[in-house]
């Protein structure tokens, strides 16, 4: 159905093309296809807002999975190094 809608002011300039200024049509088959144009562009610009969102969204998804990851590391790290802290007389290398 949407690629139909992006069809129409293509249709609608054709016959606005061939009807003559005179004829009783004329007036509104120029609103139509300001109307169809218009909803044509919001029609796209859905579309690309649709796709902006979805690239937003898998960057953020990415830099989540990143941060929880390096979260996870330092984690254990921590739990690592307090871990041979608590020995007794045990060396402690820090990286």
């Amino acid at each position: 159905m949407i690629v139909l809608v992006g069809r129409y002011p293509l249709l609608l300039r054709e016959l606005l093309r061939f009807t003559l200024d005179t004829h009783h049509d004329h007036l509104n088959l120029t609103k139509y296809l300001s109307s169809s144009l218009a909803l044509a562009l919001a029609l796209s610009l859905a579309r690309l807002a649709t796709h902006i969102c979805h690239s937003a969204l898998v960057q953020l998804e990415t830099i989540a999975r990143y941060v929880n990851e390096h979260k996870r590391a330092q984690e254990n790290i921590s739990m690592v190094l307090k871990a041979a802290s608590s020995m007794q007389g045990a060396p402690v290398c820090v990286p």
